[in-house]
């Protein structure tokens, strides 16, 4: 898939192409949160409804499921580590900054006192663009 670079004012390069796979992998996982008809937000900060049902039921569980166990501190198992030992070096970086900050966004959460449930989707909707990035990294890799 080609994906075309445009400039903005300040001249960075924005990808637009990859911007938009990711909200259709977002949607798709049935993770964004539902927004307000009210028009345009009068703040910076708009209240958003509860996770939406349309999607893959399958995914949005799957993704809740894997997102309760960043309650726990960064650590990588033995197991892991020896199946982690074939995978390209770019793909553990992206899989290890994911660990570090999704446990961090876990334990920040909770300790501003946010619902779990809440943090658990928060943190299974940024693990879902984790699992883009690590699919993104893997097509780069191919094509070179």
């Amino acid at each position: 898939m080609r994906h075309r670079l445009r400039r903005s004012a300040a001249g960075a390069t924005l990808m637009v192409g990859v911007l938009s796979c990711l909200v259709s992998c977002l949607v798709c996982c049935s993770l964004l949160a539902a927004l307000g008809r009210g028009g345009p937000p009068r703040r910076e900060r708009v209240a958003r409804g509860r996770s939406t049902r349309t999607g893959s039921a399958r995914a949005r569980r799957l993704l809740t499921a894997a997102a309760w166990n960043y309650r726990v501190p960064a650590r990588i198992g033995y197991r892991a580590q020896r199946r982690a030992e074939d995978l390209p070096q770019a793909i553990r970086d992206v899989a290890w900054k994911a660990q570090l900050r999704l446990t961090g966004r876990f334990a920040r959460l909770r300790a501003r006192g946010v619902q779990i449930n809440k943090v658990c989707i928060a943190v299974a909707r940024e693990l879902a663009g984790f699992v883009w990035a690590v699919a993104w990294t893997q097509a780069k890799l191919a094509q070179s």
